[in-house]
């Protein structure tokens, strides 16, 4: 602890308030403005995900409407380790939608002004801070906290100056990566308007499939893959299950925890993972590293090296996962069927195509991920900042 830090209790600052009891025949599909959030909105170590949405058409109480950049905590964790429970999120500005306060999710109530919002959300994205949370909770399989939990909180907190110099050094890192982010989802969108113009409009030929090409299935064009690789020469960030992919065209975090097999099935640099559980969820990664999947998750390698971009669009389209949604069997935890899909028919293009495509979509993955590795090691950095900084152990230029 640093001179001049003062040990204190969330309890000085805050309050932590529940959230409404939305109607659960009020949830739908389609589409609309009114947002709930949920646990499932919260990334491992905080931050807002907005990537699992649920819709809400029934009455909304006005003081449930949440307004953009309040502060959030997750009050329930269904996940195995209890890996976002307690965790913090900054509720975004996203027009035209509205954000509502459910149930499961506790708003931060400030209680004096010599605590800094940013500070504060950093704060309780320590692993410190979270240990204590779940070190409290209640439940055996679904972890619970309470507003008492975590208000009970103690740390030792700088001068106001100091909190928000510490608050902005880290959310300048986040500002970078949320660009990057932005700027992979366009380079994304410009590698599928590319492949819709060319193999389902097929506008560069006047609108006719070119003589020479084929109605066929992913098994003309791939197969799954049945490679091992030990578990041993893994790292978490090598390693890819269905829990640590991200849905709707998000990629992956990095796993918490390893398998306890000695040995999974291998991915290399050029192949396409998708999670079988609940393909509605659109899990799909394109690797650019080598690593290891879990059983649950389906590995295709296209027969042809330069055919594995026009292979990821293909099974990147709503068309693909629809096909794969009304093949899954179960109902609680629906699975594709893995023979079924390899049936799925597309346009096949002749060889030569395949190759151009390739040429033309290869610099726009690249550029995506260096990004991403930019990204991540961003992230690493503030990953790393974030216990010093909060410590007092490296301090950072204010003025007072």
């Amino acid at each position: 602890m640093r001179p001049g830090w003062k040990e204190v209790q969330l309890s000085d600052y805050i309050n932590v308030k529940h959230g409404y009891a939305f109607k659960g025949e009020n949830f739908c599909d389609a589409p609309n403005n009114n947002l709930v959030v949920s646990p499932g909105n919260f990334s491992i170590g905080g931050g807002f995900f907005d990537g699992k949405r649920k819709y809400y058409d029934g009455e909304i109480p006005n003081e449930y409407i949440l307004n953009t950049n309040d502060l959030i905590v997750t009050m329930t964790d269904l996940s195995k380790f209890s890996d976002t429970l307690g965790y913090s999120a900054l509720v975004p500005n996203n027009p035209p939608f509205q954000y509502l306060h459910n149930q499961r999710i506790g708003l931060v109530e400030f209680l004096s002004d010599e605590i800094d919002r940013e500070f504060l959300y950093w704060l309780m994205r320590t692993r410190k801070y979270q240990k204590y949370i779940t070190s409290r909770a209640s439940g055996s399989t679904v972890k619970h906290t309470s507003p008492s939990s975590i208000t009970s909180y103690s740390f030792f907190c700088p001068s106001l100056p100091e909190q928000c110099a510490i608050a902005a050094t880290l959310s300048c890192l986040d500002e970078k990566i949320e660009l990057n982010n932005k700027i992979n989802a366009n380079l994304e969108a410009q590698a599928q308007a590319i492949f819709k113009s060319w193999f389902v409009d097929f506008e560069p030929w006047g609108g006719i499939m070119p003589e020479g090409w084929r109605e066929g299935c992913l098994a003309d064009v791939c197969n799954y893959c049945s490679d091992r690789v030990p578990v041993s020469t893994l790292s978490l960030n090598t390693y890819i299950s269905t829990e640590n992919m991200l849905p709707n065209k998000m990629g992956f975090v990095n796993a918490t925890n390893l398998p306890t097999t000695s040995q999974v099935t291998s991915f290399k640099n050029g192949d396409i993972l998708i999670s079988n559980i609940r393909p509605y969820f659109k899990k799909i990664i394109y690797c650019d590293f080598d690593g290891g999947c879990s059983t649950d998750v389906l590995c295709f390698r296209a027969s042809k090296s330069y055919a594995s971009l026009f292979l990821y669009c293909t099974l990147y389209s709503d068309r693909f996962f629809d096909y794969m949604v009304a093949g899954s069997k179960g109902t609680k935890m629906p699975r594709g069927d893995k023979q079924q899909v390899m049936n799925y028919t597309f346009v096949i293009p002749n060889d030569e195509t395949l190759s151009e495509f390739n040429s033309v979509i290869s610099p726009l993955m690249k550029n995506k991920s260096l990004l991403t590795a930019e990204s991540l090691c961003l992230a690493a950095i503030r990953d790393a900042l974030l216990p010093k900084l909060m410590s007092g152990e490296i301090e950072v230029p204010f003025t007072e």
